[in-house]
């Protein structure tokens, strides 16, 4: 996923939405997806992806990088970072079932 500042804007668009979309019935480790996180000047729409990708991997070492959008410039990134927050905490609730 590093080299993908090298390719084309089609291509770095189209990793992230498809590990995006991949995550849905599959949770990828946060260790696999976390280096996205660190990209910095990504463009919104892929850093969007990103975040919906950290925020469904259910797991608490997401938090600091998510949490670390909520005042971006860009409308949808906020929103993204948000809900990834949202979600990352409701799946660590203590009460629900088989969370670490």
């Amino acid at each position: 996923m590093v080299v993908l500042s090298d390719e084309s804007y089609e291509l770095r668009e189209s990793a992230p939405h498809a590990l995006c979309t991949a995550t849905t019935p599959y949770e990828f480790p946060c260790r696999v997806v976390a280096p996205l996180a660190a990209a910095d000047g990504m463009e919104p729409l892929l850093l969007e992806y990103v975040l919906g990708v950290l925020g469904s991997t259910g797991d608490r070492a997401a938090l600091p990088a998510v949490e670390r959008f909520p005042r971006h410039p860009h409308p949808g990134v906020r929103r993204e970072a948000a809900d990834a927050v949202k979600e990352l905490r409701r799946r660590l609730r203590p009460d629900r079932e088989g969370t670490a």
